[in-house]
């Protein structure tokens, strides 16, 4: 994970990158930033700021770009 605060004086923000092996991670992330675990950990941070925009980005392996037989 990364995050790089930004901002001047009429906006700030954080901008917040999360790298995983697999895309599946992705939900298990986002849940235990959110809803927290079963001992109520969560990102605190929430509490004090809401998202304005998200996005999702899928970088494959090399291995995938190299087989045709992954091309539609």
């Amino acid at each position: 994970r990364h995050s790089m605060p930004y901002g001047n004086t009429r906006e700030s923000g954080l901008f917040f990158i999360s790298y995983a092996s697999q895309a599946d991670n992705f939900p298990l992330i986002l849940d235990s930033m959110i809803k927290g675990d079963e001992n109520g950990n969560q990102d605190h941070l929430l509490k004090y700021t809401s998202a304005i925009t998200g996005a999702a980005f899928y970088a494959p392996p090399i291995e995938f770009l190299s087989d045709e037989n992954n091309y539609l």
